[in-house]
């Protein structure tokens, strides 16, 4: 695999597609919703939300096409599963 990394952003090249590839940080949209009334001092909260990518590799034809409303953000734990690179990236069949 041929790589450089400059300015925060990866790019490598990838034998498989015959693709090169830019990983980065990018845009994203965050939403929260949590009570706005009715918390007691001792009582929990629930904080919900979402995160959502919203970079340009989002609005290509088969992401937009699979994501119209952008691609979720996954957690730390999840990211290295497979799934986050198998949103931007189509392997070869």
């Amino acid at each position: 695999m041929t790589m450089a990394v400059a300015d925060g952003i990866a790019v490598y090249w990838n034998n498989y597609d015959a693709q090169v590839y830019a990983i980065g940080k990018g845009p994203s949209q965050t939403t929260v919703s949590a009570p706005g009334s009715g918390v007691t001092m001792d009582g929990t909260v629930t904080i919900t939300g979402t995160v959502i990518d919203i970079s340009a590799g989002t609005k290509q034809n088969e992401q937009a096409a699979r994501f119209p409303n952008g691609a979720q953000l996954l957690a730390t734990q999840a990211k290295h599963s497979g799934w986050n690179m198998s949103t931007c990236k189509k392997a070869s069949q």
